[in-house]
């Protein structure tokens, strides 16, 4: 199948290949000399010979998209076949679920999935291990603020920790570090803060408590 584009006649693979690096049906059509709804008819002929041929968003049926989704291991397929943000494709399985009734699986991200694995193996290192939060930090190289999401997020039980180290409180606290951030750190109450830093501080050179965390630039 050949059109004729003013400048040579344009083969099918040359068209798809115009089809799949535009951005709209309407882009297409200009640039093949077609009227839209010619490359529409054209298009879906191609997909039913077998021709991968993204979908435009405006294209996208609730029979296509429901058989895709369901299909699919990860929501960046869905995302990635029809050209979709993740936030367009769960729109379109509310509106699918909710005016057509379709029965959809459930999906998750590639990032979500590798948090669930990662909340797995912590809860099972904390489990046989009676790791702290810190404990969980170091042996899986996260922050402490990821363990501690995740734990709260996963309802994951770990192991406190029962000393403060001085060195390290007065490092935070002179550093930024706010009495709820440290008290979550260290897994102790604010009020324990308090009175460690009140008992520290008379040995220690701890800065005035008005300062907020510095904001990154």
């Amino acid at each position: 199948m050949y059109a004729y584009t003013g400048r040579h006649l344009m083969n099918t693979a040359e068209k798809v290949e115009i089809w799949n690096a535009s951005d709209s049906l309407e882009e297409f059509a200009m640039a093949t000399v077609m009227n839209k709804y010619a490359a529409s008819s054209w298009a879906y002929h191609q997909r039913k010979k077998g021709q991968h041929m993204k979908y435009f968003q405006q294209q996208i049926s609730p029979e296509s998209f429901v058989e895709v989704w369901n299909a699919s291991t990860h929501i960046e397929e869905v995302m990635e076949y029809f050209n979709i943000s993740e936030t367009g494709a769960n729109q379109r399985r509310a509106n699918g679920r909710k005016l057509k009734g379709y029965e959809y699986k459930k999906l998750i991200s590639v990032k979500d999935a590798a948090r669930d694995a990662l909340a797995a193996k912590i809860g099972e290192a904390a489990s046989a291990r009676n790791l702290t939060a810190r404990g969980i930090a170091k042996e899986f190289g996260i922050s402490i603020e990821s363990v501690r999401y995740i734990v709260k997020q996963y309802n994951i039980p770990i192991a406190r920790n029962t000393k403060i180290d001085p060195d390290e409180f007065a490092e935070l606290w002179n550093s930024g570090y706010m009495i709820k951030d440290l008290a979550a750190h260290f897994d102790k109450t604010e009020s324990d803060i308090r009175g460690y830093k009140w008992r520290l501080s008379k040995t220690r050179d701890l800065k005035p408590a008005t300062r907020k965390i510095p904001k990154k630039r």
